[in-house]
């Protein structure tokens, strides 16, 4: 659950600079929505955010007609109290409500570089570059193959240049993915 709800800071924290919810608040929509069987623990992630967004809509639907939702803290068993004001909590809907469309969409749409146009509308410049994604999976194949060099000022390479003096690092066995 701990991933998920990291997750969806990093979305509210991406498409959010004013009228941000709490970070307790989030915690405790996504406890529930688990708690609730409304997201499955053994789905992929996206198909997770998907059924998150999803569930934190239909339980903040009240917004829309201009009442407060209520958030019940699952430690003291007793309502949140509010310091919001109505319009927060619909700017906060609307934001749901539109990330659950983008992340139905991306499990939805054919083809993997629609799908990544999708999530990168839903996360933004937190969504990585096919080339930050190439880097990394090259960089994982020097790691276990070898190739890869620290150089002096602690940086890792994948593979060494001729101005520095790269400490190799060891080849190692992958155990797993």
């Amino acid at each position: 659950m701990l991933p998920v709800i990291r997750l969806l800071k990093a979305w509210r924290d991406e498409n959010m600079t004013y009228k941000k919810p709490k970070s307790y608040w989030l915690e405790i929509l996504t406890y529930d929505a688990f708690n609730e069987q409304a997201v499955h623990p053994d789905d992929s992630y996206p198909v997770i955010l998907a059924d998150l967004f999803t569930y934190i809509s239909e339980r903040l639907s009240s917004v829309a007609d201009g009442a407060f939702p209520v958030i019940i803290d699952p430690a003291m068993k007793t309502p949140l109290e509010a310091d919001w004001s109505i319009d927060y909590w619909e700017s906060f809907y609307s934001k749901i409500v539109f990330a659950k469309e983008m992340a139905t969409n991306a499990i939805n749409v054919e083809g993997l570089d629609d799908q990544k146009a999708q999530w990168k509308k839903l996360f933004g410049s937190l969504w990585p570059s096919d080339d930050a994604v190439s880097n990394s999976l090259n960089m994982k194949d020097s790691v276990l193959a070898g190739t890869a060099v620290i150089s002096s000022s602690g940086s890792l390479f994948a593979s060494a240049t001729k101005t520095q003096n790269p400490i190799p690092v060891k080849p190692v066995r992958a155990y797993g993915e």
